[in-house]
């Protein structure tokens, strides 16, 4: 019985492989693409030449509209993305788009967006260290235009060649505190661009950790920054040399006679993440004349809160971190990828392999 048991089962597995072959719809999430990072310009051709020869490719905006229309996309079909807006994703990945006829869709975060036609050309940078500038300048009042992002006239070169769809990222990729638990003191160093925002400018050595998200996607709490300033200096000043969890204790003792966190209103929190969406589509639709209707969350992080404040704005579809493929009709509300970031051609045709197959595509993601 046990035998039978399995020998159906196998069966069951083999036929629903089968029939899932070609039906799922891969979506491949890349940032940069340049010879500082593991996706070089020569890499990504081998990806891209991969892609040509077995699939057909479509925007966002193009997908919606087909199953609109067709009820389900065609097999065999593929969605390649891009987050931020990184200079190199004119440079480099555009010239290599129109060699091979494929179509992509950039979700952009305004803030890092310079208006007029670039004047020279920078040497690459590798992305956080271009946001720490940026954003170091921006809280100084410098503005936060960055050279590493694309400008507005090549976003519309790129828009008007019919390859390429830009659309929403939140206009400044903030964070925001979403607990008032202490969870340690920050070092002087950062590797990454969000301390800046949340810190409103650059990080001093012992300031107060909590834990944060996207701003798009809790209430959370607004920061007291003299008052964290003040916490890191009685940490530099009395505790830097204790266990981590003595100091620890030490301040939130401190913080209780020293509040440093507010809550946000229900209403200033749907106001902040409306401004994010509000000016981040506005921008947009000013710079490619197209409509903004989709939606990257940053840093793949997500909440129901925040999606329906976000579809108020007039966003239909949701696009994740998560892993997987789309299937051939999408749920517009969880709109999975697969992310690139060290992807050898073994590795990217192995994802390919899975997230085309519609079986295979949600075994992956369920187990990821």
């Amino acid at each position: 019985m046990a035998l039978l048991f399995f020998i159906g089962l196998f069966f069951l597995v083999l036929a629903l492989y089968i029939f899932g072959k070609g039906k799922g719809t891969p979506v491949l999430l890349y940032h940069q693409v340049n010879p500082l990072i593991n996706v070089t310009p020569e890499l990504f051709e081998e990806h891209l030449i991969y892609i040509a020869s077995r699939y057909q490719t479509f925007t966002y905006t193009e997908a919606y509209e087909y199953v609109r229309v067709n009820s389900k996309l065609p097999v065999n079909s593929l969605l390649i993305t891009f987050d931020d807006g990184y200079w190199d994703n004119y440079k480099v990945v555009f010239p290599l788009l129109k060699k091979y006829n494929l179509k992509a869709t950039f979700f952009i975060n305004t803030l890092f967006i310079g208006q007029d036609a670039r004047t020279t050309e920078p040497a690459f940078e590798i992305g956080e260290l271009a946001n720490i500038k940026a954003l170091t300048n921006f809280y100084e009042g410098k503005g936060a235009t960055s050279a590493q992002y694309m400008t507005a006239p090549e976003m519309q070169e790129m828009t008007q060649s019919g390859l390429c769809d830009f659309q929403a990222h939140t206009h400044t990729h903030a964070p925001v505190f979403i607990s008032d638990e202490l969870t340690g003191f920050r070092s002087r160093e950062h590797s990454d661009s969000s301390p800046i925002h949340l810190y409103q400018g650059k990080v001093e050595e012992g300031y107060p950790i909590f834990k944060s998200r996207s701003t798009v996607v809790a209430k959370g709490y607004r920061l007291d920054v003299k008052a964290a300033k003040q916490l890191a200096q009685e940490w530099r000043t009395h505790w830097k040399q204790l266990p981590k969890q003595e100091a620890i204790a030490k301040g939130k003792a401190y913080i209780m006679q020293h509040p440093m966190l507010a809550a946000y209103s229900e209403l200033d929190a749907q106001a902040r993440v409306i401004e994010e969406i509000k000016i981040n589509k506005e921008l947009l639709q000013q710079i490619t004349g197209r409509p903004v209707n989709f939606f990257a969350w940053t840093w793949g992080h997500k909440s129901d809160w925040g999606r329906d404040i976000i579809r108020k704005q007039g966003i239909i579809g949701f696009v994740t971190t998560k892993k997987g493929g789309i299937g051939l009709k999408p749920d517009w509300l969880n709109l999975k990828r697969v992310e690139f970031r060290n992807p050898s051609m073994k590795k990217f045709k192995k994802n390919l392999a899975i997230t085309s197959n519609s079986f295979t595509s949600w075994i992956y993601s369920t187990v990821s």
